[in-house]
């Protein structure tokens, strides 16, 4: 536990240097110490992204991280001094009993980020995938020797920056340092509720009732926790600019979504938030200009990363193999019979020839038959659909945030509907129904 929270110690400082550059370059203005980490650590995975294209995420680039982090610090010390002071005025105002809550959660995560893993993808390539980047950076053709490599997530790659793997192989905790940021921005809001009585705030405040649900992900660098983390706030940010949008709440949500689908590709729908947005504002070339560089650098690392990694640029799908035609690219074949697998893995089922004899019906009846826990959040999610628009729609932010929902569910009953993939859809449905 005290290796971990020295990691997290470590992990802050170095999130506080890269976002304060970040709101710097972008013209920001630091208002929460929650953006701030989060928008830091979206910087320190492109960074990662970049870099590991030639070197290994060993101890020299630790010393180069820490310095320049170090020196970012140092040069908005003023800035940094007076958000921390404004968060720590701001959190005194709480209520007794969500400081205590904040408490057990962070309790309660440092001692689940410090037991021994049991997601099975950790032992099958989260791990391995650090442990490559640690010792190598990003190797050509890595998902020739295992096709999972190919799965490697921007959170991993993060993680590789975090975990001094130069030096121990206990420290994979950055999802219990997310969830951290999470909580507080979510109990902050719920405090935000009893002042002003916004309906958002309760929404986003509810977010920690999942926490229980969300532990199990935290001994293991899942990609999973940080998309069902930093979607509520997203939303809530979506809710808060959708009458008057401003440009720090859209420079914000592109940064937010850019970040969690470098994390997880499935969740790209996302982005149709700050494009509705931007569709609403007069916003001033230079800040379409940081929007547009914003996707296309994320969008680079991502095909970077992939390129590398499996030979295709937009893996899973084998679009653009063929014409970069890289020698260390994967069998087609191969690549093919594995995007085939991740569908059957959705259903429970083994024989190929079964599943292409279904037709979409026969395919929904299946899906939401499941047993267990996978056909109970399945049923939940069909639930939710139904019910959330008797919620929604009178309300023109909520009546988007349920369009969008229901694209991305649309898109993975399409691809592969895991119900991993789309929690945290079912999850801000929920927290809408309830709130209401």
């Amino acid at each position: 536990m005290l290796l971990n929270l020295i990691c997290w110690i470590y992990t802050f400082f170095i999130s506080l240097g890269m976002g304060s550059l970040s709101f710097q370059i972008l013209k920001l203005k630091p208002i929460k110490l929650s953006y701030l980490l989060l928008i830091g650590l979206f910087l320190q995975t492109l960074l990662v992204h970049f870099y590991a294209v030639l070197f290994p995420i060993d101890g020299i680039f630790y010393g180069i991280n820490s310095l320049i982090s170090m020196g970012l610090i140092f040069i908005y010390r003023n800035n940094i001094q007076s958000l921390i002071r404004s968060t720590f005025q701001n959190f005194k105002s709480w209520k007794t009993s969500l400081k205590l809550l904040l408490f057990v959660i962070f309790i309660l995560s440092l001692m689940q980020s410090s037991v021994a893993p049991l997601l099975p993808d950790n032992e099958s390539y989260y791990v391995q995938s650090i442990k490559w980047l640690n010792e190598y950076g990003l190797v050509k053709g890595l998902a020739n020797l295992h096709i999972f490599f190919g799965q490697m997530s921007g959170l991993h790659l993060l993680q590789s920056s975090f975990n001094f793997g130069f030096i121990t192989n206990l420290l994979n905790s950055i999802n219990g340092f997310i969830l951290l940021i999470a909580a507080f921005y979510s109990l902050n809001s719920l405090n935000e509720y009893f002042k002003k009585k916004k309906i958002i705030d309760l929404i986003v405040g509810l977010t920690f009732i999942a926490a229980p649900f969300l532990f199990r992900f935290l001994e293991a660098p899942s990609p999973d926790l940080p998309v069902y983390m930093v979607f509520p706030i997203i939303v809530s940010i979506f809710y808060k600019n959708y009458e008057k949008p401003r440009k720090e709440g859209i420079l914000l949500i592109f940064v937010f979504s850019l970040w969690l689908i470098l994390i997880k590709a499935t969740v790209f729908p996302i982005l149709i938030f700050g494009f509705i947005l931007t569709f609403k504002s007069k916003l001033s070339k230079q800040t379409m200009l940081s929007i547009f560089s914003l996707c296309g650098i994320a969008f680079i690392a991502f095909c970077i990363k992939n390129f590398i990694v499996s030979g295709y640029p937009l893996y899973p799908t084998n679009i653009g193999g063929s014409i970069l035609n890289a020698d260390w690219r994967i069998p087609l074949e191969i690549q093919k019979m594995y995007y085939s697998l991740t569908q059957l893995h959705a259903y429970h089922i083994t024989d190929i020839e079964i599943y292409q004899n279904w037709n979409f019906r026969d395919k929904a009846i299946h899906w939401f038959t499941l047993p267990k826990l996978h056909g109970l959040f399945n049923r939940l999610m069909i639930l939710s659909l139904i019910i959330s628009p008797f919620f929604t729609l009178r309300n023109k932010a909520l009546k988007w945030i349920y369009i969008i929902g229901l694209i991305q569910f649309s898109a993975l009953m399409i691809t592969s509907p895991q119900y991993r993939f789309f929690f945290h859809i079912l999850l801000i449905f929920s927290l809408i129904i309830l709130a209401k």
